[in-house]
């Protein structure tokens, strides 16, 4: 192995000296004479071995020879050597790491030399073993940096994917006893991972686009969106998007996800999810699954709505059900009687005519709402709009109540009026009555709140006017 050998020495007897020498054991060294020389040379390409005159030890600003990098990388060692003038020099060597010192006049150089490029070349060569060692662990690490991180990445996808499982199964639980907008914000509101949410749903004259109340701390109700013209009646139109999305942005401080939900994929969205979580969750969940399952979950709810408005067949007209109680009357005692009293809600409905109240929307809805989350047989009616009666067996009245109280206490009511803005501040919750089980006691009830009722409607002048035509009644002649 040929080693890289230079010479610092201005005298150039001793330089020549040296090189021959060092020429005998088979290197040909670079001889420098200047020290500025030197240094620049050995910057481009160090030398394995630099054999230095200590007169070069003394100081020179900017160029003394422990500053080489390349001496305190450990690629060039020195060996230092004198004559006999300059002896007094040669102590400045103990302060270098070096291969050694000698002077010149003692003899034995070649012998000298060899003792150095000897202790060069194994260097050079622990140097170069230790490199490919360096490398060996450098790739080492980075496969085992490699399998971590992957590892780390399966664990995590692992995570998300069960966070993905247990949102889902929740949502489904959560459905079988509400609807879909309850369940989802119940779930999202008690995710760790969610930290503010928002959900905008069309109108159902498709006017504007609103935010559905719900009474938890992590959702944000957002301001109604007026697009005008029925146009988000079959989906959120490009403009209602637009105007619920720049909503989101003000309520929104960082970045949040945008999920469209929709009944088919290249269907407009029928509502539109914002969540606000961590950027890694943003990075790395599967939205677009979520996406689509949630979508699945929007979709049932509605087909679900829509097939029990039309199979229900526990409701009856109210003349139906006073008659049908009429026939349990010998084991009435063995039924409970509920009345939901919608008195609030009329009384909204009445003084707010503007506010446009969908009177057979909420009906529907309502009833399709109750029927999803029970499975029992019950009978009832919407008895002339003060409430709903309901029938129902001893053994399963607790269980029926306490689903009634629940829906309730959470129906949407305000989404059934067309300028929602204007009954925000009502209450519109409905009071659940326990009627005594009796047929008259119950027919009684619901005449006196009918009464109730009518006595609160104005009527107009021009009714009064009106003529009451009074027939007298035809009776068939007997003849004798």
């Amino acid at each position: 192995m040929k080693l890289s050998i230079s010479i610092l020495c201005d005298n150039f007897v001793y330089a020549k000296q040296i090189s021959d020498q060092i020429r005998e054991l088979g290197h040909i060294p670079y001889v420098f004479d200047q020290r500025e020389q030197f240094w620049n040379e050995n910057l481009v390409k160090p030398s394995n071995l630099a054999i230095v005159f200590v007169k070069d030890l003394v100081d020179m600003p900017g160029m003394n020879l422990h500053q080489h990098p390349a001496y305190q990388k450990g690629h060039m060692n020195y060996v230092f050597f004198s004559d006999r003038d300059h002896l007094s020099l040669l102590k400045g060597a103990f302060e270098y790491f070096c291969y050694g010192t000698f002077i010149l006049e003692n003899g034995g150089l070649k012998e000298k030399f060899q003792s150095y490029i000897q202790k060069c070349e194994l260097n050079f060569r622990y140097q170069r073993e230790n490199s490919k060692l360096k490398k060996k662990v450098y790739d080492q690490q980075n496969k085992i940096e490699a399998l971590a991180s992957e590892k780390q990445e399966d664990l995590r996808s692992a995570d998300f994917r069960a966070f993905l499982r247990e949102i889902v199964d929740k949502i489904a639980n959560k459905m079988k006893t509400r609807d879909f907008f309850e369940a989802f914000c119940d779930v999202m509101e008690a995710n760790e991972y969610v930290e503010n949410f928002a959900f905008v749903e069309p109108t159902i004259d498709g006017n504007k686009v609103v935010s559905p109340y719900y009474p938890g701390l992590k959702y944000k109700v957002l301001p109604s969106c007026f697009v005008g013209g029925e146009r988000c009646k079959s989906g959120i139109e490009n403009l209602g998007t637009s105007l619920s999305y720049q909503m989101a942005c003000d309520f929104f401080e960082r970045d949040f996800v945008t999920l469209s939900l929709r009944l088919n994929p290249n269907d407009r969205a029928f509502a539109i999810v914002y969540l606000q979580v961590p950027q890694e969750l943003i990075e790395e969940f599967d939205w677009d699954l979520f996406t689509s399952l949630l979508s699945g979950f929007y979709s049932k709810s509605l087909l679900s709505k829509a097939r029990h408005q039309v199979t229900d067949k526990s409701y009856h007209s109210p003349w139906g059900l006073l008659t049908l109680m009429q026939e349990k009357r010998t084991n009435l005692e063995n039924h409970r009687v509920y009345f939901l009293d919608l008195e609030k809600l009329i009384n909204v409905a009445n003084r707010y005519p503007t506010a446009g109240f969908q009177w057979g929307v909420f009906e529907d809805h309502f009833k399709s709402s109750l029927h999803a989350r029970i499975d029992m047989k019950y009978d009832a009616a919407l008895y002339e709009a003060m409430g709903f009666v309901y029938l129902i067996a001893e053994e399963q009245a607790e269980v029926f109540e306490d689903h009634l109280s629940k829906l309730s206490k959470t129906f949407s009511y305000w989404r059934y009026f067309e300028n929602s803005d204007l009954i925000l501040s009502e209450s519109l919750t409905p009071r659940i009555r326990v009627l005594r089980s009796h047929f008259s006691t119950i027919r009684n009830f619901l005449n006196q709140q009918q009464a109730k009722v009518l006595g609160k409607v104005t009527v107009a002048p021009e009714v009064n006017k009106l003529r009451t035509i009074v027939s007298n009644e035809h009776r068939p002649l007997i003849e004798n």
